[in-house]
């Protein structure tokens, strides 16, 4: 079979067709990982003798400088196969083998994996960014996103006349024009008590600046929170964008590790929001390029593998202190009327500013100021940051607060906050801590301010105008989070969080302490979590163990699984249970699981259930049996795009998607996206791209056979946030050698 041909490297010289002593070269489609972190599917082009041939385009791709000097790479036997190697400035010498020094592949045929070794004098600063003129807005379109769950219970331990009926449903709607973004999130409620209620949870309009490496917002948002608690507001925003930014200088982002056990996707939240998508071959993984919304809050980690079964872990996460890099710039201005979150009316909406900036100086050095401003209340900040090198990183800020009270005068106390991060990549170990003091007559934030003069408002309603003041407020003296990680190799981790408040006066104290380790095996997994939570006098401690073990039928192995966990929760009631689950039909879209439980408490639980991933959306429903009660559930999630060429409905979107076109080719499997196929119109939604970054989008072809043209299979599209992709796919055939 002759090679794949290299659309970048054109004027490359080739062997001549006729040449029978040259070696075969064989294309095989593998996952490349770059120094640790996942690049991709990329067809490799692999003689007889297991010898790989690279073009120019996939080296830069894998973040080879574009000035680096690429030389013939003779062992291989084509003349479009070369090595990266340093310039001559560097006085490298030109000798066979010298570029071990500075490139290593690997590849494991088992995992269907290539590891890539890059010497870190060839690699480009502006890696992993994309050119402006690069970036696509996409297509004009209207999306709409859906998730809706409906249960019902009935018995005697079931409140309301022994019947119970629940309907939920949230909606992400939205519409593009250009590189403008207008997108409603709405949630409809409706429980067995009280009329069903309609929530609105934010309605904005918002575009890319790319000029000015920022984003625009205009509607319902979250202010920044590097010196300041993120509030909601209803207003107009302007914030520095690091994912406009290459990696090099985005904020210094966590390495989030696991294990899969097949061709698997990656789903990383923050507080429920998905904030990163990966498909991961075999193996254990490690992604660098995941950038939090907010400086802190728990990663929740999915694994969700080919079969359909998935796997939670939880990274405690905050991020690094405050730091930038040299001359880089960051900033953030919000002006508008603060959002309350609940319908309690006692609770103000004052119009509000905020605005912070960020300058990078040398010397491994940051300085932070801010500001926030609203009738009756004032608040300052300035900070500095430290990179220490090996040592990590540490920085120390101070912030004032003024909030005026009803008798005239002015309360006033600061906060002095200091944190510290490290990670010890040669032992895996990483720890943060974040510790804050509170001087003065009383710190508040904004939000602190306005919750204490809805009390006010309460206590006035309830005594006269002419009642004392509000009960005195709990006033926080000091506050401590304390991080530790530890991975053993790329199958096992352990965490620890200490999350440690005080009060003045009479006020108790608060202490809680989380530890969790987990460990993936071939034979068996194993999943701990133990948590201690200390208030006043009182305290608690929550268990959990979970073991799992894949299950053989005779000599095949399948999908089928058994777990095993005992859980005693924080009043002390015990939880043993059981559990076998699995998966079938193509592309593993139906999976089921079938459980029972024995409580100390509440005796015994037994359920069912069943899920069907579809191309155009996703169904569950369950049952449930317990003391007194049996429970029933159904829920449908999925997501439908209108585009001028139509309507594609598909899985749930995720914020960046594409629409692949390819007439002729119905049924055929998507690359990158588990369980989804083109339709009978020739056309299918691929979900969750990431935005800023070059996206390889088309069709799977090893389903196709080996006579396609494998680059004309696929697009590399670097889609701006929430832009609707079109990808058009008209598939060629190979030419025959000669």
């Amino acid at each position: 079979m002759p090679a794949v041909p290299n659309e970048h490297d054109a004027d490359a010289p080739v062997s001549p067709a006729n040449d029978e002593e040259r070696p075969q070269l064989e294309p095989i489609k593998a996952g490349v990982y770059v120094n640790g972190r996942w690049n991709g599917y990329y067809s490799l082009t692999v003689r007889d003798d297991g010898l790989f041939c690279v073009p120019v385009s996939d080296w830069l791709e894998w973040g080879v400088a574009e000035d680096a000097r690429f030389v013939p790479d003779g062992n291989a036997g084509e003349m479009q196969c070369v090595q990266p190697q340093r310039a001559p400035a560097s006085a490298q010498p030109d000798t066979p083998g010298d570029e071990d020094e500075t490139v290593r592949l690997s590849y494991d045929a088992s995992r269907q994996r290539m590891t890539v070794r890059i010497d870190a004098s060839l690699l480009s600063h502006s890696r992993g960014s994309v050119q402006p003129a690069r970036l696509d807005h996409g297509v004009s379109a209207l999306l709409l996103d859906y998730q809706f769950s409906a249960s019902r219970s009935e018995g005697t331990n079931v409140p309301a006349n022994g019947r119970s009926t629940t309907l939920y449903g949230n909606i992400n709607a939205g519409a593009n024009f250009g590189p403008w973004r207008f997108r409603t999130r709405q949630v409809y409620s409706r429980g067995t008590v009280g009329p069903p209620q309609w929530e609105n949870l934010g309605t904005w309009l918002q575009r890319d600046i790319a000029s000015l490496r920022a984003r625009l917002l205009i509607g319902e948002g979250t202010t920044d929170s590097l010196l300041f608690d993120g509030v909601p507001f209803t207003g107009v925003q302007l914030t520095s964008e690091d994912d406009l930014r290459p990696d090099y200088l985005t904020s210094y982002a966590p390495v989030v590790r696991g294990m899969a056990l097949g061709n698997a996707e990656v789903f990383v939240r923050q507080r429920g929001v998905l904030i990163y998508h990966a498909n991961v071959t075999p193996g254990p993984f490690a992604l660098h390029d995941v950038h939090p919304p907010s400086s802190s809050g728990d990663l929740n980690v999915t694994v969700r593998e080919a079969d359909g079964t998935e796997r939670v872990s939880i990274i405690p996460y905050i991020s690094m202190p405050l730091l930038l890099h040299d001359r880089d710039v960051k900033y953030a201005f919000n002006v508008g009327r603060y959002r309350r979150e609940s319908t309690y009316e006692r609770y103000a909406q004052p119009e509000f500013m905020q605005a912070t900036l960020g300058f990078g100086l040398p010397l491994g050095l940051s300085a932070f100021a801010g500001i926030v401003e609203a009738r009756g209340y004032r608040s300052t900040a300035a900070g500095a940051g430290w990179s220490l090198g090996a040592a990590g990183a540490a920085s120390l800020d101070v912030a004032r607060s003024n909030a005026a009270q009803p008798s005239g005068t002015t309360t006033s106390g600061y906060r002095i906050r200091a944190r510290y991060a490290k990670t010890f990549a040669s032992s895996g170990t990483g720890i943060s801590v974040d510790w804050r003091r509170f001087t003065g007559e009383g710190f508040r934030t904004l939000a602190d301010q306005l919750q204490r003069n809805a009390e006010r408002a309460f206590w006035r309603e309830l005594f006269g105008d002419d009642a004392p003041d509000a009960p005195a407020e709990a006033k926080r003296q000091s506050q401590l989070r304390l991080d530790v990680r530890q991975n053993f190799g790329d199958t096992a981790n352990l965490y620890a969080t200490l999350s440690a408040y005080r009060y003045t006066g009479h006020s108790p104290s608060r202490l809680s302490t989380q530890i969790g380790a987990s460990w993936y095996g071939e034979r068996f997994d194993i999943d701990l979590q133990a948590g201690w939570n200390r208030f006043a006098n009182q305290s608690n401690v929550a268990l959990m163990a979970t073991l799992s073990i894949p299950l053989s039928i005779g000599w095949k192995k399948s999908s089928l699984r058994y777990a095993a966990s005992l859980n005693r929760d924080d009043d002390g009631a015990l939880t043993w249970g059981n559990q076998l689950s699995g998966s079938a039909l193509r592309d593993y879209r139906l999976s089921y699981s079938l459980s029972q439980q024995r409580s100390s408490d509440t005796g015994n639980q037994y359920g069912a259930r069943v899920g069907y991933q579809a191309d155009a959306g996703r169904i569950d429903a369950g049952y449930e049996k317990g003391r007194g009660y049996h429970k029933t559930d159904l829920a449908l999630a999925g997501g439908v795009v209108g585009y001028r060429g139509g309507v594609v409905a598909g899985q749930s979107l995720g914020e960046t998607i594409a629409v692949v076109d390819a007439p002729g080719y119905a049924d055929a499997s998507v690359d990158g996206q588990l369980g989804t196929r083109i339709n009978s119109d020739g056309r299918a939604v691929i979900s969750h791209l990431t935005p800023y970054r070059v996206n390889r989008v088309g069709l799977d072809g090893l389903e196709l056979g080996d006579d396609l043209d494998y680059t004309s299979l696929f697009r590399e599209v670097a889609p701006t946030l929430g832009a609707v992709i079109y990808v058009p796919i008209r598939p060629q055939r190979m030419l025959p050698p000669g």
